[in-house]
């Protein structure tokens, strides 16, 4: 977004327009801006501004209009579809792991339906078996969230389209649609409905048929190459003022490597242990739960058993800095390369009990695992 839209986006906000980005970073990215703007006009506090998400603002209208239909949140919806495709005949009869991998392609692709106003033909005799599949599971979430008496977040935006037109919504003067490429059908029409019906709509940025100049393709010998070269790239392009970005279909495979050789390239002091200050870039998908060091400490933690453990996976716990202090993390080391010179590659709690002192933190916590695991033998789900 350059520096004249920016301005005009504060502006709108500052009068308390509804402020509707195309997607949640974005969302982060104005709220940031526009905060830094009132500081620097020497404010010390100002009103929140009303910058949303579309989708959330259209839960905010929904909420409002007091429907009596409460809405059943992205998490409780998606548990509900993959109940519902578990319970599918064929699915079901297809194994747990292909049902898992059925119920991500067939969400994501009822979203698109609903997104882009596609109606399923009422005849079915030119339909693949996998469609007829998707057709009869969406009939049956579709009726399950009915039967609930909820309406989910996909509905929201249709539903709202004919509330406007009843002139049941408490619709704004003006609302601002900010960083659209393209709006889907389901977005436009809801946006036109507004318009009817009083609402000055203000479109800015993601101008359609833009042309960007220079563009050109490179060929790189593997994905560790053209990682390296982007970073490079981005380290020689960068001046002040100016935003860089990477769009990188699949970020999840990418996600380590890009942050190993940005880092190498753009922010070398990452590495340094206490180094304090700002982040020299930023990638928009997070890690999964698990890869957070903690949470991956604690898992660790709860797979040692008994029984013999691979001694990378034993110490990974054992040695961790969330459970162990600096004497108990060194103890750990030194058992761990003992072993190792004995040619061990497995061992079990209590082999690395008859290696520690009488004394030993480390001894200590061994112990009381050993003693919890003999007394807790009932199995329990990953939330307890």
């Amino acid at each position: 977004m350059d520096e004249q839209a920016l301005k005009e986006v504060i502006g709108l906000a500052e009068r308390g327009v509804p402020v509707l980005t195309a997607n949640v970073r974005l969302f982060r990215h104005l709220r940031r801006e526009f905060d830094s703007a009132m500081v620097e006009r020497g404010l010390g506090a100002w009103p929140t501004p009303l910058i949303l998400p579309l989708p959330s603002w259209a839960v905010r209208l929904w909420e409002k209009a007091e429907t009596g239909l409460p809405l059943l949140d992205s998490a409780r919806s998606r548990a509900l579809w993959d109940r519902v495709v578990n319970g599918d005949r064929i699915v079901a009869g297809a194994g747990k792991l292909a049902a898992g991998s059925v119920a991500d392609s067939s969400w994501a692709a009822y979203s698109m339906m609903r997104e882009y106003l596609i109606e399923w033909p009422s005849d079915d005799i030119y339909l693949t078996e996998e469609a007829k599949a998707l057709k009869r599971v969406s009939a049956a979430y579709e009726d399950a969230v009915k039967k609930l008496g909820f309406v989910d977040g996909a509905s929201i935006m249709g539903r709202l389209i004919s509330l406007v037109g009843k002139g049941g919504v408490e619709a704004p003067e003006e609302v601002a649609v900010v960083g659209f490429d393209e709006l889907a059908p389901r977005t436009e029409r809801f946006l036109s409905a507004l318009g009817r019906h009083g609402t000055a709509v203000r479109v800015i940025g993601g101008e359609r048929g833009t042309r960007c100049a220079g563009v050109s393709v490179r060929a790189y010998e593997d994905e560790a190459e053209e990682v390296m070269q982007a970073a490079r790239w981005a380290r020689e392009t960068f001046c002040p003022g100016v935003s860089i970005a990477f769009i990188v279909p699949e970020l999840e495979r990418y996600r380590a490597l890009i942050m190993r050789e940005f880092s190498a390239e753009l922010d070398p002091e990452s590495v340094l242990t206490g180094r304090q200050g700002a982040e020299a870039f930023n990638i928009s998908l997070g890690l999964s739960l698990a890869e957070e060091p903690l949470v991956a400490s604690a898992l660790a933690f709860l797979a040692i058993g008994e029984g013999q453990a691979d001694i990378d996976e034993l110490f990974c716990a054992l040695g961790s800095p969330y459970l162990s202090g600096l004497d108990a993390s060194a103890e750990a080391a030194r058992v761990d390369a003992s072993l190792r010179k004995e040619g061990r590659r497995r061992a079990s709690v209590a082999d690395i009990i008859k290696k520690l002192g009488a004394t030993s933190a480390l001894r200590a916590r061994c112990e009381a695992h050993l003693k919890w695991l003999r007394k807790t033998r009932d199995k329990r789900l990953p939330g307890a």
